[in-house]
C-alpha cells in the first residue's frame, strides 16, 4: 500500500457498491494488518479484517448470522500481544489473530460482559444476572478459560459496560474498582480477596484508583464521611478514610475530591472543605495537609484543576472569574509555585487537559484560549513549563479538550471542532516544529538509521551526535531493545523482533519511524 505520507489516500475495497456505504467502524491495527467492523448490506454490522489490498479486504466472521448486527457501530477492542479481543453486540467477547481459523467467540453471556488487560494477559467477566459473576482468565493459544473468582453482589452503573474503568496493574497482581466494592487478584483464587467496606460500613462509587507504594487510594462515598478519599492497604487487606478533608455535618458532609493523581510518592487532589472552596491537598498514608498556594487566593470561579506532571513538576490550572488562568508547578525540593509567562497572550483554558503526550518524549499538548476568552488554540508545554502556541486558525476551535491525536511518522494529526458549527477537520503538526523552548531537538532529517525496511538484525547509525538512552519502541509504547548509548557510525543489534513498524528514541530527538519485515 502506498504510504499516506507520500502518496494519495485510494479506495482499498468498496464493501458496500452502491452510495449508502458500510461505515467502517472500530478501525484497530493488528500485526501488519488493520480489522474493523462494517455493514455490506445484506450481513449488518461484522468483523473484517484488510492487509491495504482489495485481495487482503474480507469479513472474518458472521457472528450473527443473516442480516442482524453482530457489533455495535463503536465496538470496543482490546489488543494483547497478537490477538484482539472485541464486544459482541448480543453480550459476547470475540478473540481475533486477524485471520478466519484464528476467529472465534470465547464468551457469550445472557448479560453483560466485561474485558480487562494486564500486560498481554486478558481477564473476562460474565455476568450470570441472579448468581455471582465469574472472574476467568483467558488463554489464546490454547483457546481456555480458567476461573479465577466470583464476584459475589456485584453493583454496576451503565457506563461500565465497556470493560472497568476502575482496574489498575499492581505490579504483582491487579485491582477492579466495582462501585461497592473492590477486587484484589494475582490471577489464582488463592491470591483473590474482595473488600465491600470501611470500619464496618458499606461504600459506593469508587472510582479514580490510584497506586503508590503498596497502598492504594481513590474516592468512594460512605455514610460517616461522605465523598472523600479513602485507603486500601493491600497486605492488610483493609480500607480506612485517608482525608476527612469536609469534617462539618459531624465529619460526613464530604469534600467532593477529584483530580487525584500520583507525584513524589503522595497523593495530590483537589477538595472542598466548605469553607475555603476547592484548594490543593497532598496525603500521604493517612497524613493530610493542605498546599497553600500564595501567588493568589485560590477561591476564584473554577478552583484549581491539576494537569499533569512534567518534569518532576506539577502542573496546575486556576480559573478567575473572568475566565484567565494560572500554572503552577511543584519544586524538584519544596513547593514554590510561580506564574509561568505566556505565548500571543493565551493561557490555559478553564477547562483545559492535556489531551496528548508525544510517545517517548516529555512534549505535552493542551488547548489555549485568548486572554479576552472565547478562542481556543493549540499549544503545546514545555520542558521548563512554558507554553508555545501551535495552530491558529482564521476561525477559533472549539471543543479541543475532546480531540484526539494519531502519531503517524513525521506528523501529529489530529480533530478538533472549526468554528460555530460542527463540522470537523483533520490537521497535523509536523514534529520537526515541535521544539521545546529551551532545549534544541536535533531535527530528523539529521539522523539516519539504515536500512530501512530492515530483514536482519542489525541497524545502522549515521547523525551529527552521540545518542543517549536509545530505545526500539513498537506502536504500543513497548521497549523491545535498549541501549545507553549510540555513536556516530554504530550500530544496533536487535535481536529477533517481530515482524512491524517501530520507533527508534532517544533523549531529546523525536522517534523516528523504522520498518521490520523479516
Amino acid at each position: 500500500a502506498t504510504d499516506l505520507l507520500l502518496g494519495s489516500p485510494y479506495l482499498v475495497k468498496n464493501i458496500r457498491p452502491g452510495i449508502e456505504g458500510s461505515y467502517p467502524s472500530s478501525l484497530t491495527s493488528l500485526g501488519d494488518k488493520l480489522i474493523f467492523t462494517a455493514d455490506d448490506g445484506q450481513s449488518g454490522r461484522e468483523l473484517y479484517v484488510s492487509d491495504g489490498t482489495e485481495a487482503g479486504t474480507f469479513r472474518l466472521m458472521d457472528v450473527a448470522v443473516g442480516s442482524a448486527n453482530g457489533f455495535d457501530q463503536n465496538a470496543k477492542t482490546s489488543l494483547f500481544g497478537g490477538y484482539a479481543l472485541i464486544y459482541g453486540k448480543n453480550y459476547q467477547i470475540i478473540a481475533t489473530d486477524g485471520t478466519t481459523e484464528g476467529t472465534r467467540i470465547v464468551l457469550q453471556s445472557a448479560n453483560n460482559c466485561y474485558i480487562y488487560s494486564i500486560g498481554d494477559q486478558a481477564y473476562l467477566v460474565k455476568d450470570n444476572i441472579s448468581t455471582p459473576d465469574t472472574l476467568y482468565k483467558y488463554d489464546y493459544s490454547t483457546n481456555s478459560k480458567t476461573i479465577v473468582t466470583a464476584i459475589p453482589n456485584y453493583q454496576y452503573s451503565g457506563y461500565y459496560i465497556y470493560g472497568f474503568p476502575n482496574a489498575i496493574d499492581l505490579g504483582n497482581g491487579f485491582l477492579i474498582g466495582l462501585n461497592t466494592q473492590v477486587l484484589v487478584s494475582n490471577g489464582t483464587p488463592q491470591g483473590s480477596f474482595i473488600l465491600n467496606s470501611v470500619n464496618g460500613q458499606p461504600f459506593g462509587n469508587s472510582e479514580q484508583f490510584i497506586h503508590i507504594q503498596g497502598k492504594v487510594y481513590f474516592k468512594a462515598t460512605t455514610s460517616a464521611y461522605g465523598l472523600e478519599v479513602y485507603l486500601l492497604d493491600i497486605q492488610n487487606q483493609s480500607i480506612q478514610v485517608a482525608a476527612n478533608v469536609n469534617t462539618k455535618n459531624n465529619g460526613a458532609a464530604g469534600s467532593s475530591p477529584s483530580n487525584l493523581i500520583s507525584y513524589n510518592d503522595s497523593l495530590f487532589f483537589i477538595a472542598d472543605d466548605g469553607d475555603f472552596g476547592k484548594q490543593l491537598y497532598k496525603v500521604k498514608d493517612q497524613n493530610f495537609s493542605k498546599i497553600n498556594i500564595p501567588a493568589i487566593a485560590l477561591t476564584g470561579f473554577q478552583g484549581p484543576v491539576i494537569l499533569d506532571t512534567l518534569q518532576g513538576q506539577l502542573l496546575m490550572s486556576k480559573a478567575n472569574t473572568s475566565y484567565t488562568s494560572y500554572i503552577y508547578r511543584d519544586g524538584l525540593i519544596s513547593f514554590s509555585p510561580k506564574r509561568f509567562n505566556y505565548a500571543d497572550g493565551l493561557t490555559l483554558s478553564p477547562k483545559s487537559s492535556v489531551f496528548y503526550t508525544l510517545p517517548g518524549t516529555n512534549l505535552k499538548f493542551v488547548s489555549l484560549r485568548s486572554a479576552t476568552g472565547g478562542t481556543d488554540s493549540l499549544g503545546q508545554i514545555g520542558p521548563d513549563g512554558s507554553i508555545k502556541k501551535f495552530v491558529s486558525s482564521t476561525q477559533p476551535f472549539y471543543q479541543v479538550n475532546n480531540m484526539s491525536a494519531l502519531d503517524v511518522g513525521e506528523r501529529i494529526y489530529f480533530k478538533p471542532t472549526i468554528g460555530t458549527s460542527e463540522y470537523t477537520y483533520l490537521w497535523w503538526i509536523d514534529k520537526n516544529d515541535l521544539t521545546p523552548i529551551d532545549q534544541k531537538v536535533i531535527s530528523s532529517s539529521e539522523i539516519i538509521f539504515y536500512p530501512n525496511p530492515m530483514s536482519g538484525h542489525t541497524i545502522f547509525y549515521t547523525g551529527p551526535k552521540t545518542l543517549e538512552n536509545v530505545r526500539l519502541i513498537d506502536a504500543f509504547g513497548k521497549v523491545h531493545f535498549q541501549a545507553t548509548r549510540l555513536t556516530p557510525g554504530g550500530e544496533l543489534s536487535v535481536g529477533k523482533v517481530p515482524a512491524g513498524i517501530y520507533y527508534i528514541q532517544s533523549g531529546n530527538t523525536f522517534p523516528q519511524r523504522i520498518v521490520i519485515s523479516k
